[in-house]
């Protein structure tokens, strides 16, 4: 026991990064989670919008279709700007989607936003693995990578039970505020030593 404390101790900024990083895969997992009641709102009775059955359907498929473009952009994003800003840019998107769905009057922002969910969905799944690989420790690699996929069931969890209770624009809001989180908090967390010896900065 005293000696798993003293590791925490001591790669206690490794376990830091991967919380962050977290924190996007938490707003992940609530896009995931938004469908389940939201769409049953908005296929009901007296919806802020109607959205019929065939555009409910378009917005629960459009995620996989944002994931593969994201796989895409994040595995371009890798070569060329290295892992950190990678994982970094993965936020973007989610900050489009979730004003997209603050913002909503039409199925058409619910398509939008479920684009740019998925892209993030599929940048992060590219490029965490590498950055958190280069940042850590073997001895609890392993742990790191588990905390981060385990933010996407966390935040679906969360999603189910926001969503009968709220109205769609403040879940929008609450989701946005955590992805904004996230963007202030993963640019002050240092490069990868690879990334360092990669652009000849062995020194830092």
């Amino acid at each position: 026991m005293a000696k798993l404390f003293g590791a925490l101790l001591r790669l206690w900024p490794q376990w830091f990064a991967t919380l962050i990083v977290s924190l996007l895969s938490i707003s992940i997992g609530l896009a995931i989670g938004w469908t389940s009641p939201y769409l049953a709102q908005l296929t009901g009775e007296d919806p802020p919008f109607r959205v019929t059955d065939e555009e409910g359907s378009w917005i629960a498929s459009l995620l996989p279709l944002g994931r593969l473009l994201g796989a895409i952009v994040g595995s371009l994003t890798l070569e060329y700007i290295g892992s950190k800003t990678s994982v970094l840019l993965t936020g973007l998107p989610m900050i489009v989607s979730w004003i997209c769905i603050i913002c909503a009057v039409s199925p058409i922002w619910l398509y939008v936003s479920r684009i740019f969910s998925g892209i993030s969905m599929g940048m992060i799944f590219s490029c965490y693995p590498l950055y958190i690989g280069e940042i850590s420790a073997p001895s609890i690699r392993g742990a790191l990578v588990c905390l981060i996929i385990n933010g996407l069931p966390i935040g679906t969890l969360i999603g189910n039970i926001m969503g009968p209770n709220m109205p769609m624009m403040y879940f929008g809001i609450i989701s946005l505020i955590i992805t904004l989180c996230y963007m202030g908090i993963f640019p002050f967390l240092p490069h990868s030593p690879y990334y360092y010896v990669r652009h000849n900065e062995t020194k830092r």
